[in-house]
């Protein structure tokens, strides 16, 4: 099993309305979500070899109706596509 250590800086999201009170629970479930990801599909590439990267473009997410947790979902998807591109 790898390890991995992913320190998200910034998260930048435009077009949608939250809370001040959902950001930590959106966080989390950012958090939680990559990281399974990271467990199941690994990194391929350059990424598994380590390095920093200072932007990752993790495309578009759908909005719906703006729940944290279902878009923390969408938001760690998008994040671990883009980290293998």
């Amino acid at each position: 099993m790898t390890d991995y250590h992913v320190t998200i800086d910034r998260l930048v999201l435009e077009g949608i309305d939250l809370p001040a009170t959902a950001g930590p629970r959106l966080a989390a479930g950012v958090a939680a979500e990559l990281g399974r990801l990271l467990a199941e599909g690994g990194l391929a590439g350059e990424v598994s070899a380590g390095g920093a990267r200072r932007v990752v473009r993790g495309g578009a997410v759908e909005l719906g109706a703006g729940d944290p947790a279902a878009l923390a979902t969408q938001i760690a998807a998008a994040i671990y596509g883009g980290l293998g591109e």
